[in-house]
């Protein structure tokens, strides 16, 4: 969306640079040092001022300026995101868990997730689900992993947790002992130096090959 907003205004960007703002946006919401400074500035208008004008940097549009970031800031006003899920994720998580395995779900949001959960059709169907303003830890800190290791009973050694942010959700795995899965299929981190898959199903078929 933030693409189509800048095109409205003149702002082309190619798919390299498409992908280059793509891998800084994940870097900025994984609790960045650019992140932490726009929170300092205490108003959530300027944060996204602020955002905006760091990602039309972080995608080269040449021209833009601090009217094109205030300008597509406000047009996110009339903008309704809604969860859902990735394709074969319903199928992935049913079969996991009837093959014994313990799921859990893990976020930097700020709210508790079992209310979206229940209206995705997943009621059930973890074990635990742990939002990251529950506790005031947000991923890459390894610490909401260990408290999630505590509350699905489970031991790092014998965990694995797919994420689709290389800063976020590797960092903080490899941090917090777990066996990290990068959920990446627009290729955004050709060098994430862990398992990568561009399709939650290929995961089943490499959780048996990892237990032979």
């Amino acid at each position: 969306m933030f693409l189509e907003y800048a095109l409205r205004l003149g702002i082309r960007v190619d798919d390299a640079a498409a992908k280059a703002g793509a891998h800084w946006n994940h870097w900025y919401w994984a609790q960045s040092s650019a992140l932490l400074q726009d929170l300092a500035l205490g108003d959530e208008m300027a944060l996204w001022v602020s955002y905006s004008r760091r990602l039309l940097g972080a995608v080269g549009a040449a021209g833009a300026n601090e009217e094109h970031a205030q300008i597509i800031t406000e047009q996110f006003a009339y903008y309704a995101p809604q969860s859902r899920l990735n394709e074969g994720a319903y199928e992935t998580l049913t079969g996991l868990k009837a093959a014994g395995y313990t799921l859990g779900l893990v976020s930097n949001r700020p709210n508790p997730l079992d209310g979206t959960v229940a209206e995705l059709g997943l009621g059930g169907m973890f074990a635990f689900t742990l939002a990251a303003g529950e506790i005031g830890v947000w991923k890459p800190d390894p610490g909401i992993l260990q408290e999630a290791m505590e509350r699905g009973g489970c031991t790092p050694e014998f965990s694995v947790y797919v994420g689709d942010n290389y800063y976020a959700d590797v960092l903080s795995a490899q941090a917090a002992g777990l066996t990290p899965v990068l959920l990446d299929p627009q290729g955004i981190f050709p060098d994430a130096g862990c398992k990568v898959i561009q399709r939650l199903t290929e995961l089943p078929d490499w959780l048996g090959q990892m237990n032979e």
